[in-house]
């Protein structure tokens, strides 16, 4: 039997070892990392359980407060004031970021928990006390101050928040009137399918600074309500930073920039994949190679011609009536849509048959031609000034240029029908190739759709990307169209 003595002896090596090991797991498990203002970005990769204390260093007398901004390429983090968290101290997502004001807080905390290795790049920003406070007068995120912009997204849309600035600290008594305060919105799009930690980060370190923001991004005016909600049309697979900077009378500040690739990527060898069905593959398949035939022989099979009118029609009109009363499946839609365009296909060439006049398939062609060139100038930056918003305007000069096809070809059937087979099928072969290959000309009549069945999308920033990959298709559905 072990004496008192014994007993209190082990005890004490056992709780020395206990302690021992707890602070030798800390140490493993935390990085420091000092930022200054010589050396704002710093990337790391941080471990699953890893803490992070970031400390601010040499700054200037003249700082008023700085944000440090955490981006994380495909995962999240959490950062906190406290090394513990509690209700009001951390925020967690993919963009996030918080405010240190000079005469208080020096560091803040990173921890990651996903279960994977995360790469993160950290960056400092400072401002005097000239500079408004990015999110100072959050009313909705659950931190006091919320410099950073939380983003969604869905099929049609990217959505962007920005909680409410507030003056600058040189203004006694601080005050949340937002009168004088002007928020300029930037975005910069990233390569077509480019999903990758280099590219993303190399970005976001020329769209954080309010002053680099102005050179490399573009400048975008957003007319919806309420103002500090921003609508942008979803490019899917195409990724965007997005930053908003708010101005004050004499200075300058920015949010933390975010990011959207428009759907859920999980790797960067697993883009967004939008033909995601084996039905679809087929269809995309099919269209693609009746697109070539009619390039090259639709104008001589008239008939043909006749069932792909009246198919693409009556497909883009229950497109419209199907999304604008119900939401079906994917799958349900794509079997309903090509099941009414068959059959109207089938009655547009009835109607010729028992009639045996031309005239109403070759009008209804040229309408698909007057469509397809109104969408093109609805896919341009004019479709986001502030008076194409209004839904009766807009649908009123895209019914204009609609009609621009009949009226110019309906009295010369036979350049109708060269016209009618040659942008069509190009627009097929265009539209399946940008599935596969990466480009965003589909959204040219896609754009067109979303605005007719969605409400939300008339106020929505298009402003579509147009790289080199789109470039290239696009001269050569021009050099197509033209040589035949």
């Amino acid at each position: 039997m072990w004496t008192v003595k014994e007993l209190g002896s082990w005890t004490s090596i056992i709780l020395l070892f206990l302690l021992f090991s707890s602070v030798t797991s800390q140490i493993q498990t935390e990085e420091f990392v000092t930022l200054t203002p010589e050396n704002n970005f710093v990337e790391l990769k941080v471990e699953s359980g890893t803490d992070v204390v970031i400390s601010v260093g040499n700054l200037s007398l003249d700082t008023a407060f700085s944000i440090i901004q955490a981006n994380v390429f495909l995962g999240s983090v959490t950062l906190s004031y406290n090394r513990t968290l509690t209700q009001g101290n951390y925020t967690t997502g993919a963009n996030i970021g918080l405010v240190l004001y000079n005469n208080t807080e020096k560091e803040v905390f990173l921890r990651q928990t996903s279960g994977a290795l995360l790469n993160v790049l950290l960056g400092l920003q400072v401002y005097d006390g000239n500079a408004p406070i990015p999110g100072a007068c959050n009313m909705e995120q659950s931190i006091r101050v919320a410099p950073f912009l939380p983003t969604r997204f869905s099929v049609d849309l990217v959505t962007v928040e920005f909680p409410i600035a507030s003056w600058p600290m040189n203004v006694v008594p601080p005050t949340c009137d937002g009168s004088p305060l002007q928020y300029d919105i930037f975005h910069l799009y990233l390569p077509e399918n480019d999903i990758s930690q280099e590219t993303l980060f190399k970005n976001i370190r020329l769209m954080s600074d309010w002053k680099s923001i102005q050179t490399y991004g573009k400048q975008v005016n957003y007319f919806g309500a309420p103002v500090n909600q921003i609508e942008f049309a979803n490019y899917v697979g195409t990724g965007r930073i997005i930053s908003v900077v708010v101005r004050g009378l004499t200075s300058s500040a920015a949010y933390v920039p975010t990011t959207s690739y428009g759907c859920t990527v999980s790797s960067a060898e697993e883009p967004c994949e939008l033909l995601s069905s084996v039905l679809e593959k087929v269809f995309g398949a099919c269209l693609f190679f009746i697109g070539l035939f009619m390039i090259a022989f639709g104008h001589r099979f008239f008939k043909i011609q006749i069932f792909l009118v009246g198919f693409c029609i009556s497909m883009i009109i229950s497109f419209i009536l199907l999304f604008y009363f119900s939401q079906p499946s994917k799958l349900d839609a794509t079997l309903i849509v090509f099941g009414v365009g068959v059959g109207g296909g089938l009655l547009l060439l009835g109607i010729w048959a028992w009639w045996g006049v031309p005239v109403l398939p070759v009008f209804l062609g040229c309408l698909i031609l007057g469509f397809l060139v109104a969408s093109i100038i609805a896919y341009s930056p004019l479709v986001d000034l502030s008076i194409l918003k209004d839904n009766v305007t807009f649908w009123l000069a895209f019914l204009c240029f609609v009609l621009i096809g009949p009226l110019f070809l309906v009295s010369f059937p036979f350049y109708a029908s060269l016209g009618i087979s040659t942008v069509m099928g190009s627009y097929f072969v265009l539209f399946t190739l940008d599935q596969y290959v990466g480009s965003n000309l589909q959204y040219i009549v896609i754009n067109i759709l979303r605005r007719a069945v969605n409400s939300d999308f008339r106020v929505a920033i298009v402003d579509p990307p147009f790289q080199y990959r789109g470039r290239f298709k696009f001269y050569l559905y021009i050099c197509a169209v033209g040589w035949w």
